[in-house]
Protein backbone atom coordinates (compact mmCIF):
# COMPACT_ATOMS: atom_id res chain seq x y z
CA UNK A 1 0.00 0.00 0.00
CA UNK A 2 1.24 3.53 -0.67
CA UNK A 3 -0.71 6.46 0.53
CA UNK A 4 0.09 9.95 1.78
CA UNK A 5 0.72 8.67 5.47
CA UNK A 6 -0.32 12.29 6.66
CA UNK A 7 -3.97 11.52 6.67
CA UNK A 8 -5.09 10.18 10.14
CA UNK A 9 -7.50 7.71 8.93
CA UNK A 10 -4.51 6.04 6.50
CA UNK A 11 -2.39 5.65 9.20
CA UNK A 12 -4.87 4.26 11.99
CA UNK A 13 -5.80 1.48 9.22
CA UNK A 14 -1.94 0.63 8.50
CA UNK A 15 -1.84 0.46 11.86
CA UNK A 16 -5.10 -1.87 13.13
CA UNK A 17 -3.73 -4.09 9.85
CA UNK A 18 -0.51 -6.52 8.81
CA UNK A 19 0.03 -5.14 5.65
CA UNK A 20 3.04 -3.36 4.16
CA UNK A 21 3.72 -0.03 3.05
CA UNK A 22 5.66 1.48 0.92
CA UNK A 23 6.84 5.02 1.84
CA UNK A 24 7.20 6.48 -2.01
CA UNK A 25 9.61 9.71 -1.22
CA UNK A 26 7.83 12.38 -3.04
CA UNK A 27 8.08 16.48 -3.07
CA UNK A 28 5.27 17.64 -5.27
CA UNK A 29 6.04 21.60 -5.33
CA UNK A 30 9.18 21.95 -3.64
CA UNK A 31 12.48 21.75 -5.56
CA UNK A 32 15.36 20.46 -4.17
CA UNK A 33 18.54 22.18 -2.73
CA UNK A 34 20.29 19.64 -1.87
CA UNK A 35 18.28 16.16 -3.11
CA UNK A 36 20.25 13.08 -1.14
CA UNK A 37 19.97 14.94 2.34
CA UNK A 38 16.33 16.50 1.70
CA UNK A 39 15.40 13.08 0.45
CA UNK A 40 16.63 11.43 3.47
CA UNK A 41 15.36 14.00 5.85
CA UNK A 42 11.72 13.89 4.47
CA UNK A 43 11.94 9.66 3.95
CA UNK A 44 12.61 10.13 8.14
CA UNK A 45 10.07 12.29 9.24
CA UNK A 46 6.90 9.70 7.47
CA UNK A 47 8.54 6.87 9.00
CA UNK A 48 8.75 8.66 12.36
CA UNK A 49 5.16 9.87 12.02
CA UNK A 50 4.43 5.82 10.89
CA UNK A 51 6.13 4.87 14.02
CA UNK A 52 4.45 7.16 16.59
CA UNK A 53 0.77 5.90 15.19
CA UNK A 54 1.84 2.39 15.77
CA UNK A 55 3.44 1.09 12.68
CA UNK A 56 5.27 -1.68 12.66
CA UNK A 57 8.41 -0.79 11.42
CA UNK A 58 9.81 -3.54 9.82
CA UNK A 59 6.58 -3.32 7.71
CA UNK A 60 8.26 -0.66 5.80
CA UNK A 61 9.83 -0.68 2.63
CA UNK A 62 11.44 2.46 1.16
CA UNK A 63 10.52 3.90 -2.79
CA UNK A 64 12.88 6.88 -2.84
CA UNK A 65 10.54 8.21 -5.85
CA UNK A 66 12.59 7.99 -9.18
CA UNK A 67 10.47 10.45 -11.34
CA UNK A 68 8.43 11.46 -9.20
CA UNK A 69 8.79 14.97 -7.68
CA UNK A 70 12.61 14.70 -9.46
CA UNK A 71 12.79 18.05 -11.95
CA UNK A 72 15.63 16.29 -13.74
CA UNK A 73 16.64 13.04 -14.98
CA UNK A 74 19.77 14.29 -13.44
CA UNK A 75 18.16 14.13 -10.11
CA UNK A 76 16.60 10.68 -10.61
CA UNK A 77 20.39 9.50 -11.73
CA UNK A 78 21.68 10.77 -8.47
CA UNK A 79 19.18 8.70 -6.12
CA UNK A 80 20.46 5.53 -7.71
CA UNK A 81 23.72 6.51 -7.42
CA UNK A 82 23.07 7.06 -4.00
CA UNK A 83 20.89 4.35 -3.14
CA UNK A 84 23.20 2.62 -0.64
CA UNK A 85 22.82 5.54 1.47
CA UNK A 86 19.33 5.37 1.41
CA UNK A 87 19.52 1.51 2.49
CA UNK A 88 22.45 1.96 5.48
CA UNK A 89 20.18 4.99 6.91
CA UNK A 90 17.46 3.44 7.55
CA UNK A 91 18.38 -0.16 7.37
CA UNK A 92 15.08 -0.93 5.47
CA UNK A 93 14.23 -2.82 2.32
CA UNK A 94 14.34 -0.41 -0.77
CA UNK A 95 12.31 -0.85 -3.85
CA UNK A 96 13.49 1.05 -7.16
CA UNK A 97 10.12 1.60 -9.28
CA UNK A 98 10.49 4.37 -12.22
CA UNK A 99 8.73 6.61 -13.93
CA UNK A 100 9.27 7.32 -17.42
CA UNK A 101 8.52 11.22 -16.83
CA UNK A 102 12.41 11.94 -16.14
CA UNK A 103 14.44 8.78 -17.01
Amino acid sequence: MNFYVEDENILKVLSNHDVFYVLGHYRKNEAHQNLIPEVLIDISKKIDLLISSGFDRSKIILDPGIGFGKKTPKESKNILANIEILKKSFNLPVMVGSSRNFL
